[in-house]
């Protein structure tokens, strides 16, 4: 060793420099030690005495090896020659105490020449503690990656200024690029679906200049097509210019199926719905045959249709309509026997036939539309009211080899309204058969016409009119009105009333009664003989100025004894047609049901998820952030600055989860209520879309039922969006009041207001079906919609609903199978307290439905010396009982738990136990849910994904007496 005199002072000397260096470095906090080539030791110092556990004169008779774990002679020979060429080194090692005990240590080697000799100088410390939080960071890393897969949620970065693209194993794994492929914007620009390609670079740089980037598109993923949502969060620098952003990408593509299935649904609902009252009322019935058959074909993606009908008379199937061929082979198969192809033989033994891949399968009877390029084709009969045959409707595609279940039950519908307009229509031509067979037979004989003069004085009759009353010879001119009344009598048709003179057609006609289809009973006095005459007539001013009388008659005596029996014919098709009226009436009853189960599905969907990301996805986010609070707390502050981007990546996820669970359907609606809910919608519709929500609540007026619950709150919240996008307003009221059975919300803007006649769907124009589905959906469920709006004068929506409904949701336990489960801690209720002396630990009882928050919980108070955990609660009943068991200081009370929820928990532990204090932990923000938990007995509100040191705060400000000043401190927010 040479050391240099460099802190001589006066009156010093080399000997008192050299004390002076040899006493800083035994009383050093590292190890230091120096070694001779061959390993022995030839110095130690006290730190490194008291770590190894050995004395000084013990480890100068020891060589390195002795105490270095992992290491062989071979391996001690190739570090002296790696320091004795690289002169200093730092390696990490296994150090072995005398106990026999192990520890990771880092060493410094330096190499040292001294008269003459070779050593080697090393200065050592104990890494354990950062070993250990290299462990925990690492295991922490891996659960947000599982988090990240269970929520199919990755994550990227962009470094702007070196156009670096980091992205996540998550993010890897959706877009199907493999880990350590050179990432840039230009490739992901290249994964974009072409057709989505200039729309998401363009939203890429409107977000460049300060725009929200929140899109949905499409990529190719391992050559399938996918959808994503990515969301970003871009970093400038104080002059504007971007310095890079996160972002996250969530996949999709399962909720968009869903989208599109739920539309198809829609369009086949509306399909039928518009088409099945058409078929009913249109006067040629074929006309919409035809152009439901192409609506379909297009609905399906179908390329042709062919719709047969049976012809009795010659034995054969007839060509009706079709699409898709062209007209000269249309021609050819006009006529199709019995038994050929796939339609005679669907019509010959009634029954579908299904037929797939077609190009690849030898089947005779696919011949004919094989020819036709179809590779998939389906044939259904169409029955009537006996089960009788009465053609076929199929349908075949050329780009797709099967048909799904969807599709052929959509085929099937189509059928049966194709039928049932069939048999109307055959029933309606047999209708107007008979009534032409009448008509023609009443139109033989010639009206009857009679010409009279002012004076009443006849003098016309026609041929028909003489026969009909039996005039001829000298009679032909009867004479004036008086003498007619001694050769006739007119009665009412029921004989019941014999007519005045004055009450006769002619005289009626005179004084400018209307006279019409006047139906008498004639009676001829001389002859003996009764009719009935149906009389109509005017009063004529001829071109000379004379005013003339005209009367016609017909003679109803046959036609009334033929129109009873043809009214008794008619009576009998008409109630068949009432059936069948009342079976398609039933079926767009059906259709209607089905949509709005479809409806409440979505609604349902949409629960599970946001429950799945509330549930699981948030605990494992709040869990792995108190996890790495834990390790942050003892570890050196290298860990601490590469841990920071990690915990902010967590904020961020819970932020982004907790805003995705609040857009798909947010918790506190079905926890708390319809009230609550509204009130979370109100604060998100203003921090979301800034239109400020004055809501007003009766506290009695929440609905019973959970369907009319949803459909309420989706309700408002469609009309506030419609009221952002289309009002034009910065503020909207909304009320909720019960009335009577019912419960009545009300939504009122200022804005430009609209004509109400202009919602729903209407013929040659798309859209319009938002408000129009509310009232559908209302109306199903008992309720009614009243819309008062007019250009410029605002809009007043009135939604009137029933409190209770048929279809009652009950709450399930996430315990399947009803089970509690509880863990107690590993002390006995008075352990904590086994040394009177020493200050008495804070006592904590867990209570969450989470094993995982539970393990970060307990990890993170576990690394407080004075806080202990006692035991741990899944549910609120096992809280209860184990506060009564335990008696502990503090309990950390989840709200959503199975079997007994936190609020009423803490309301029984409080009772009970004044001195417990209580803190309510939530995934929600302050609101109604800290409310609760308040006036439940809970001395404070905490969010789980707060900051730790805040829960820490609170659990220590519990040691203070439990008055109203320290329930005010120890919340760590504000109501």
């Amino acid at each position: 060793m040479v050391i240099r005199d460099t802190c001589r002072s006066p009156g010093g000397s080399a000997e008192e420099a050299l004390r002076l260096m040899q006493a800083s470095i035994d009383g050093a906090a590292e190890m230091v030690a120096w070694f001779t080539p061959d390993g022995r030791v030839c110095y130690v110092n006290d730190a490194t005495c008291r770590t190894l556990g050995y004395s000084r004169e013990e480890l100068l008779n020891m060589t390195a090896l002795d105490f270095m774990a992992d290491l062989t002679p071979q391996q001690y020979l190739e570090h002296w020659q790696e320091v004795r060429r690289r002169k200093s080194f730092t390696l990490e090692v296994t150090h072995r105490r005398k106990d026999g005990s192990e520890y990771p240590a880092e060493v410094l080697v330096n190499y040292v020449q001294h008269a003459g000799q070779e050593y080697v100088f090393t200065h050592g410390q104990d890494i354990t503690d950062r070993q250990r939080a290299r462990q925990q960071l690492r295991q922490s890393r891996e659960d947000l990656d599982r988090a990240q897969a269970v929520g199919q949620i990755g994550w990227w970065r962009l470094d702007t200024r070196q156009n670096v693209l980091t992205w996540s194993p998550e993010n890897h794994r959706i877009f199907g690029v493999p880990e350590g492929t050179s990432m840039s914007y230009e490739f992901f620009l290249s994964t974009v679906h072409p057709d989505d390609r200039a729309y998401v670079d363009a939203q890429w740089h409107a977000g460049l200049r300060g725009e929200p980037y929140d899109i949905e598109h499409r990529i190719v993923a391992d050559g399938k097509v996918k959808w994503v949502r990515e969301k970003a969060y871009l970093e400038f620098d104080p002059d504007g210019a971007l310095l890079g952003g996160f972002g996250i990408t969530q996949d999709i593509t399962a909720r968009r199926q869903a989208e599109e299935d739920l539309r198809r649904s829609a369009q086949r609902f509306e399909l039928f719905a518009r088409t099945s009252g058409a078929l009913l009322q249109a006067p040629n019935p074929q006309e919409i045959i035809e152009s439901l058959c192409r609506r379909v074909m297009e609905h399906l993606g179908c390329h042709a249709f062919f719709n047969f009908l049976v012809d009795q008379d010659a034995g054969k199937l007839r060509l009706n309509a079709c699409a898709g061929i062209p007209q000269a082979q249309a021609e050819r198969i006009e006529w199709l026997e019995y038994g050929a192809a796939v339609c005679g033989c669907a019509a010959r033994d009634g029954c579908r036939i299904v037929a797939e891949h077609i190009l690849s399968v030898n089947d005779p009877r696919t011949d004919l539309v094989k020819s036709y390029g179809i590779q998939a084709y389906a044939c259904h009969p169409l029955f009537g009211p006996g089960g009788e045959v009465l053609g076929t409707l199929s349908f075949g595609t050329r780009s797709r080899q099967t048909f799904s279940e969807d599709d052929l039950a959509t085929m099937r519908a189509v059928t049966d309204q194709v039928a049932t307009a069939l048999v109307r229509m055959r029933d309606e031509q047999a209708l107007r058969r008979g009534e032409a067979r009448w008509n023609a037979a009443i139109e033989s004989f010639a009206e009857g016409a009679i010409i009279a003069t002012e004076d009443e004085q006849v003098i016309y009759w026609n041929p028909a009119a003489r026969d009909m009353h039996g005039i001829a010879g000298a009679d032909e001119n009867i004479g004036p009105l008086g003498k007619m009344d001694r050769a006739f009598e007119l009665w009412t048709p029921d004989g019941s009333h014999r007519l005045e003179l004055h009450e006769w057609p002619m005289r009626r006609i005179k004084r400018g009664e209307p006279l019409r289809d006047l139906e008498l009973r004639l009676r001829r006095l001389d002859q003996g003989w009764e009719k009935v005459f149906s009389y109509s007539g005017t009063m004529v001013d001829t071109a000379g100025g004379e005013r003339l009388i005209f009367l016609t008659c017909r003679d109803l005596t046959e036609l009334r004894r033929t129109e009873e029996a043809l009214r008794a014919a008619k009576e009998g098709l008409e109630q068949r047609v009432r059936e069948r009226t009342a079976e398609l009436s039933l079926r767009s009853e059906q259709l209607r049901a089905l949509a709005s189960e479809l409806t409440l599905a979505e609604q349902r969907e949409r629960r599970r998820l946001a429950e799945v990301l509330h549930d699981e996805l948030q605990q494992l986010l709040v869990a792995a952030k108190f996890r790495l609070t834990g390790l942050l707390r003892n570890a050196d502050e290298a860990v601490k600055r590469d841990a920071g981007d990690l915990d902010d990546l967590l904020d961020q996820s819970i932020e982004c989860s907790r805003s995705l669970t609040g857009e798909l359907s947010p918790p506190i609606l079905h926890q708390s209520g319809l009230v609550a809910g509204l009130e979370w919608l109100a604060v998100w519709m203003r921090q979301k879309h800034g239109l400020d929500v004055d809501l007003r609540t009766e506290a009695d007026a929440a609905p019973e039922s959970e369907d009319v619950m949803v459909l309420l709150f989706q309700s408002v919240r469609e009309l506030l969006f419609n009221a952002v996008k289309h009002a034009q307003v910065r503020t909207a009221q909304v009320a909720v009041r019960k009335v009577n059975e019912h419960v009545e919300v009300t939504v009122s803007d200022r804005g430009a207001g609209f004509d109400p006649r202009a919602i729903g769907p209407k013929a040659g124009r798309t859209g319009g079906f938002g408000l129009f589905s509310i009232r559908e959906r209302i109306g199903l469920l008992g309720g009614t919609m009243d819309i008062d709006s007019g250009p410029g004068r605002g809009s007043r929506f009135t939604l009137m609903a029933p409190r209770g409904s048929s279809a009652r949701n009950e709450r399930q336990s996430p315990d399947a199978h009803g089970l509690r489960i509880s863990r107690a801690g590993p002390l006995a209720p008075d352990a904590s307290r086994a040394d009177a002396a020493a200050e008495p630990k804070i006592r904590v009882l867990l209570a969450d439905d989470h094993v995982v928050m539970r393990q970060g919980l307990s990890h993170l108070l576990r690394n407080e010396p004075d806080i202990e955990v006692i035991a741990e609660a899944s549910d609120g009943k096992t809280a209860v009982d184990l506060v009564r068991q335990f008696k502990p200081d503090v309990v950390l009370m989840d709200i959503s738990m199975p079997e007994m929820d936190g609020v009423e928990a803490t309301r029984i532990v409080h009772a009970e136990h004044p001195a417990v204090r209580i803190v309510g932990l939530s995934m929600f923000q302050e609101g109604q849910a800290a409310a609760r938990m308040k006036a439940a007995g809970a001395a404070a509100y905490l969010t789980k994904s707060g900051p730790s040191d805040e829960l820490l705060a609170a659990i220590r400000a519990c040691r203070e007496p439990a008055d109203d000043a320290t329930d005010s401190r120890i919340g760590g927010h504000q109501p």
